[in-house]
């Protein structure tokens, strides 16, 4: 039966693009009528590294009776097998070697992301290729997730039992916004 979990993954499909160094990954659509999209897999460097290996199928990196938290691929320091196409079980893995002397440290950006089409994959590839990009995004990432957290924590019921807070001589609260559940506003003490 075409539903069956084990067939399911035998529609992915892996490409490595070389001169990006990124792996793709599409599930082959079953009819003319499904949708295909696109998962983007790069690892890159903001020093030079040696030469970059890959893997795509999940039985050659983890091993014969091997798991994801002791896999195979980790045992041996040389380069991962390059295997793409159609796999079995597929995984997105990507080895790049560094020398890093005492107290040295390198800087390497790690992007896994989904689109609707393969030229948005090959954009966000070029894309995150430019690391002052790639820095303002997780920058952009680093503040959403505090406004996100602060947002929470805001919207607790106990929100107006917390300690006024000293600003410029004068308290600032927080306190339970009635215009709408789950908001809360600053209001001064």
């Amino acid at each position: 039966e075409i539903s069956h979990p084990a067939l399911h993954n035998l529609f992915v499909e892996t490409e490595w693009l070389e001169e990006r160094s990124a792996l793709l990954a599409t599930r082959r659509p079953r009819s003319s009528e499904e949708h295909t999209h696109w998962m983007v897999h790069q690892m890159i460097p903001r020093e030079p590294s040696a030469a970059v290996s890959f893997e795509t199928d999940r039985a050659r990196f983890l091993g014969r009776g091997r798991s994801p938290a002791s896999p195979q691929a980790l045992d041996a320091a040389g380069p991962l097998s390059n295997t793409c196409g159609a796999v079995l079980d597929p995984i997105v893995a990507i080895r790049r070697r560094f020398l890093l002397r005492p107290g040295e440290s390198i800087t390497v950006d790690a992007i896994t992301g989904a689109v609707d089409t393969r030229e948005a994959a090959l954009t966000m590839i070029d894309r995150y290729h430019d690391p002052r990009l790639a820095d303002r995004v997780f920058d952009l990432a680093w503040t959403h997730s505090r406004l996100s957290r602060r947002s929470r924590e805001s919207s607790r019921p106990c929100a107006t039992a917390c300690p006024a807070r000293s600003r410029n001589g004068r308290g600032t609260a927080w306190r339970a916004c009635g215009r709408r559940p789950g908001r809360a506003q600053i209001g001064r003490a």
